[in-house]
């Protein structure tokens, strides 16, 4: 898409694009939906990025059909700050940490976290928030010597059932211990759920960039494309009398701003296929039109139709391409996957090019691979005297990373030791 945008954007619009590619941001998956945007609009008429209008703002499309024109702000939105406000994650990790270096396997926890008391039992109009304090007081507050003491407890007991909790002005954290669960659970209130209609992660990215086609001086058609950066607003499916479904916070953003024509919103849609990966996540467009500008229905269904068409096929979810992303290109797409069947093990080509070249260390190769709590596949087949017998590149196009195969043989003697062949079945006399 960075080669086909080339021959219509400028240079250094171009280098752009590739210098935040290059550079990992919080709003890192804001570039790929611009890039790819843009390429799709491209394909079915006139694309112009951050054009001189006169104005003091550079809008990212100005799109020339046959059957529309207008120019349009693109804006990915996320959950991240509610998160980095309810490090309810943060915490997962780590409650999991330290209850694996004291090695506890006896059992699973529990971990409720109750929400603010201005939060309970309000619905609509009330920001649903959780009582956690930051991640830097973690220790003090919940994980100190009385949480060791707790864990301490569970290793000399391992049968008996525990509960920890902290419950004062800034937390309520209670950590139960299950003995003989064989899995974690875990309950909080939803904290990401549009309950104020107008100050959630699409009405702020609508007004946003309201504003930002108001500078612009554009006087034609004016919209805005709002994209799944990791927000729930956008993927679910599940509303309660708590909450407003987007419909209604696009509405009442309009009632706001009588000059934004209309809105796209484009959330990743999972197909419930029971596995992840490439191609089973597909962009789910969902058009709001303002009122006042009914006549441009037909034309923008008709554009957005054919543009879609054209957008990339989805590697991931958002979160998850967040994640990736923070790491690339430090551990490759397939890291941590593997397969072994009998004779044969699969295994990420790029993870095994990293390993030979001495820019991925053993330990974390075999922390990601699960082989620092069971023995290397490799490892076995040594063990067992098998050599490689051969090897191929399973390529997987389209996609950032392929698979090596590895066959073993039957036990060789260059590894293993020298044993007496079967006797000879005896041959029966006529």
């Amino acid at each position: 898409m960075i080669e086909e945008n080339a021959r219509f954007l400028r240079p250094d619009q171009v280098e752009e694009h590739v210098r935040r590619l290059n550079t990992f941001r919080p709003d890192y998956l804001s570039t790929e939906w611009e890039i790819a945007l843009l390429n799709a609009f491209n394909k079915v008429g006139d694309v112009q990025h951050e054009p001189e209008l006169g104005g003091s703002a550079y809008l990212d499309l100005v799109f020339k059909g046959k059957d529309l024109e207008f120019a349009a702000e693109i804006a990915t939105v996320s959950d991240q700050e509610r998160h980095r406000q309810n490090p309810v994650d943060a915490l997962w990790d780590e409650l999991a940490r330290r209850v694996h270096k004291r090695k506890i396997t006896s059992g699973g926890f529990d971990l409720k976290v109750g929400p603010r008391p201005d939060c309970v039992s309000k619905g609509r109009g009330t920001r649903h928030a959780l009582l956690l304090p930051g991640v830097s007081e973690f220790g003090a507050r919940i994980f100190n010597r009385n949480f060791d003491s707790f864990l301490q407890g569970i290793r000399a007991n391992p049968a008996a059932p525990a509960e920890y909790r902290v419950q004062d002005s800034t937390t309520d954290v209670a950590i139960r211990y299950v003995p003989g669960a064989r899995t974690w659970s875990g309950s909080h209130l939803s904290y990401t759920s549009t309950n104020v209609i107008d100050d959630n992660p699409v009405f702020n990215g609508l007004k946003t960039k309201a504003a930002q086609l108001n500078r612009s001086k554009y006087t034609g058609i004016r919209g805005v494309f709002i994209c799944d950066g990791g927000c729930e607003m956008l993927t679910t499916t599940m509303q309660s009398w708590a909450t407003y479904p987007i419909r209604d916070v696009v509405s009442d953003f309009f009632r706001q701003h009588q000059s934004v024509a209309f809105c796209v919103i484009i959330g990743l849609r999972h197909d419930n296929a029971g596995r992840i990966g490439r191609g089973h996540y597909r962009p789910e467009l969902q058009i709001a039109i303002h009122p006042r500008y009914a006549q441009i229905e037909a034309g923008l269904s008709a554009t957005l139709e054919r543009m879609a068409h054209y957008l990339p096929v989805v590697q991931a979810s958002a979160v998850n391409a967040l994640e990736q992303a923070k790491s690339w290109p430090s551990y490759p797409a397939h890291f941590g996957g593997w397969q072994r069947s009998g004779k044969h093990m699969r295994i990420s080509a790029i993870t095994v090019l990293q390993l030979l070249a001495g820019k991925l260390d053993y330990a974390s190769f075999a922390k990601a691979h699960g082989f620092d709590e069971r023995e290397n596949a490799f490892a076995q087949a040594l063990r067992e005297g098998r050599v490689l017998e051969s090897c191929a590149v399973e390529k997987c196009p389209g996609e950032d990373d392929d698979w090596i195969n590895f066959t073993f043989s039957d036990p060789d003697p260059a590894l293993h030791r020298f044993i007496s062949p079967r006797p000879l079945a005896a041959k029966t006399k006529k």
